[in-house]
């Protein structure tokens, strides 16, 4: 959990053309000594996979190699060719093209049982998009957007 506390606090209560008025921004520090999970301890559920849903797969590619310095390697899917990488700390992930759908990023979160944490975000208000559903050789995924509407994924492993 980040440790925020007020550093500046701006009020103007002027009004503009527009007819608009009173902004007021807090501006937040963060106790970096707070922000990260002591050494040796994990984060419970951890962000495990990062996918990206693109129009142009060899223009992200370009893009995050150049910025990050991310590598490649990809492997036919049903959809075409699933291109994953793997940063040199954090989670890895993928990217993929697919006619239709929106350039998005999806998170996936790691749980022990997905059809336990898929029913527990149903009854906590989530709207279940797709899932729980196979992937073969791989795990169990359900994409689901929480109750503010922000679009996540579950992802349970196979068991090693």
């Amino acid at each position: 959990m980040l440790a925020l506390r007020p550093s500046h606090q701006y009020f103007d209560n002027s009004i503009r053309p527009d007819g608009h008025c009173q902004l007021y921004v807090t501006i937040m520090s963060v106790n970096t000594a707070s922000r990260l999970p002591a050494k040796g301890t994990d984060m419970s559920n951890p962000f495990v996979h990062l996918e990206l849903s693109t129009s142009d797969v060899a223009k992200a590619k370009d893009f995050y190699t150049a910025m990050f310095g991310w590598t490649y390697q990809d492997s036919p899917s049903a959809a075409g060719t699933y291109s994953t990488f793997k940063p040199s700390s954090g989670p890895g992930g993928g990217m993929f093209s697919m006619p239709g759908m929106p350039t998005f990023w999806l998170t996936y979160i790691g749980v022990d049982d997905i059809q336990v944490s898929t029913n527990k975000a149903k009854s906590l208000g989530a709207t279940i998009h797709k899932g729980p559903m196979e992937i073969p050789g791989v795990g169990w995924t359900t994409i689901l957007a929480d109750p503010t509407g922000a679009t996540i994924a579950l992802f349970q492993p196979i068991a090693a």
